[in-house]
């Protein structure tokens, strides 16, 4: 189960870890925000919530239509930011905005650790 204190140390790890790193928030599947750590983006975070909620619903049903299992994480990149939505457990999503020249291989990685860290099966 994520609580609030977990939330701020994913954020903390994730800014350390990498640098670019715009805004650090999770969300909940149902479309609340959970935990935002806005940086320099100013977007409402029940907008952001809400439309992250829904991309990753739609990636999990495209993903059982097209039998590929589990979704590990969804990139969508734009010309002035990367953002990356991982879950981590069935009620919440690590959400991350970059700038489009983060190393993703190395996000990857630190998602993965954290994911190890406060996912459904730590």
């Amino acid at each position: 189960m994520i609580v609030r204190q977990h939330a701020l140390q994913i954020a903390a790890v994730v800014r350390r870890d990498m640098e670019g790193i715009r805004r650090v928030s999770v969300v909940r599947t149902d479309g609340r925000p959970f935990f935002d750590d806005p940086g320099d983006t100013g977007e409402d975070s029940e907008a952001v919530a809400a439309a992250v909620a829904a991309t990753v619903s739609y990636a999990r049903r495209t993903g059982t239509a097209l039998a590929t299992g589990a979704i590990d994480a969804l990139t969508i990149r734009g010309r002035e930011a990367t953002v990356v939505a991982q879950p981590l457990d069935d009620l919440h999503v690590l959400v991350v905005t970059c700038g489009p020249d983060v190393n993703l291989v190395l996000l990857g990685r630190v998602l993965a650790r954290i994911t190890a860290t406060h996912g459904p099966s730590a």
